[in-house]
C-alpha cells in the first residue's frame, strides 16, 4: 500500500515538473524598474482591459509555485494573480511564503488575467 502511494506521489510530481518543460533556467533578475509605481493586484483584476499588454510592477506573497520555479501565484490582500516566468526563460528557487516584487506584462490567457514576469525580486 505504501509503495503504491509513493509511486502515485512521484508520478504526480513528474507530471507537474514536466508541465514546465525544459528551459534555460536563467535566474530572475532584480528589477531595475522601468515602471514608476506598483499597481495593486486587485486593481488589475477589477479592470484587466486597462492593463492588458502594459508593463506593471506588482507586489505580494508567493502562495504557490511550480516545482521548477517557472511560474507562481502572487497574493496581495485577497487578490491573487498568476505570474508566468517561462516565456522570458526565467525561473526562481522555491520561495513560497516570501514577499516578491514582480515586473511584467499583463495578459489575458484562457479568460484568466496573468502577468508574464520579466523581473523578480524576492525578499
Amino acid at each position: 500500500m505504501k509503495a503504491v502511494f509513493g509511486i502515485s506521489v512521484m508520478a504526480a510530481m513528474c507530471v507537474l515538473a514536466a508541465g514546465c518543460g525544459k528551459q534555460e533556467n536563467k535566474k530572475a533578475e532584480t528589477p531595475t524598474s522601468t515602471v514608476e509605481q506598483i499597481v495593486k493586484i486587485g486593481d488589475i483584476l477589477k479592470t484587466p482591459d486597462s492593463y492588458t499588454n502594459k508593463t506593471v510592477a506588482i507586489t505580494g506573497k508567493i502562495i504557490r509555485e511550480c516545482p521548477s520555479g517557472c511560474w507562481f501565484d502572487l497574493q496581495e490582500g485577497g487578490a491573487i494573480i498568476h505570474v508566468d516566468l517561462k516565456p522570458a526563460g526565467l525561473a526562481i528557487p522555491q520561495e513560497v511564503g516570501k514577499h516578491a516584487v514582480v515586473e511584467g506584462k499583463v495578459r489575458i490567457a484562457d479568460n484568466n488575467v496573468e502577468v508574464t514576469g520579466t523581473k523578480v525580486d524576492v525578499k
